[in-house]
């Protein structure tokens, strides 16, 4: 009977331990998926930012060039224009001293 009674004892004894190892291992196993769920969230997340980044920073860089081009267009008109109105100028002025001389 007190055979019984220990090899009884063991079993649970046996009993617990499993069962308490299963629930370490399955909280083990939980707080690995949660930390690598954070981490890939985490990843994703600096993935779109460093994305959101590089395209603000492309329409940037695509502003200051069409800025830079419109700039460059309307320097060329008022410079063709310049010339232009210099060119009138300097054509009338002959005509001018012509009439003058008749």
């Amino acid at each position: 009977a007190e055979e019984t009674v220990a090899e009884e004892e063991t079993v649970a004894e046996e009993e617990t331990v499993a069962e308490e190892e299963t629930v370490a291992e399955e909280g083990a196993v939980a707080e690995e998926e949660m930390v690598a769920e954070e981490e890939t969230i985490a990843a994703e997340e600096t993935i779109a930012e460093e994305e959101s980044v590089t395209e603000e920073e492309t329409v940037a860089e695509a502003d200051a060039v069409a800025e830079d081009e419109t700039v460059a267009a309307e320097e060329t008109v008022a410079e063709d224009e310049t010339d232009a109105a210099e060119e009138t100028v300097a054509e009338e002025e002959p005509v001018a001293e012509e009439e003058t001389v008749a």
